[in-house]
């Protein structure tokens, strides 16, 4: 990644909304409004790969069957979702992660032609 973007994604999130601290686990994770948290796929994909290729991080595989994304590398800057022509790709509210395993945090969807 190139520093460019680095500071450009930084101008689009904290630098923008500023910091944002909550109480955390002693109480329910209270997110802001325009928060996005891991992306996640409609029933739309037509496996066309425009938005592996807008992720900066590279999370995102597409095959002829299935759709992947590493919730590991992916830095929820919602791309993917401005890169899918079909609106396939929302930006849900689940920010918790957690796994045993690093390929535990590989989250695969079957593509629906």
């Amino acid at each position: 990644m190139k520093v460019t973007n680095l500071f450009r994604f930084y101008r689009l999130g904290v630098g923008k909304r500023g910091v944002v601290t909550t109480r955390y686990p002693n109480g329910p994770a209270e997110l802001p409004a325009a928060a996005q948290c891991a992306p996640e796929l409609t029933g739309k994909c037509d496996a066309c790969g425009h938005c592996a290729e807008a992720c900066p991080t590279k999370a995102i595989a597409v095959t002829t069957s299935k759709f992947t994304i590493d919730l590991g590398d992916c830095i929820y800057c919602g791309e993917c979702a401005r890169g899918c022509p079909k609106g396939s790709i929302v930006m849900g509210k689940n920010c918790e992660l957690s796994a045993r395993k690093r390929e535990g945090l590989e989250v695969s969807y079957d593509v629906r032609q």
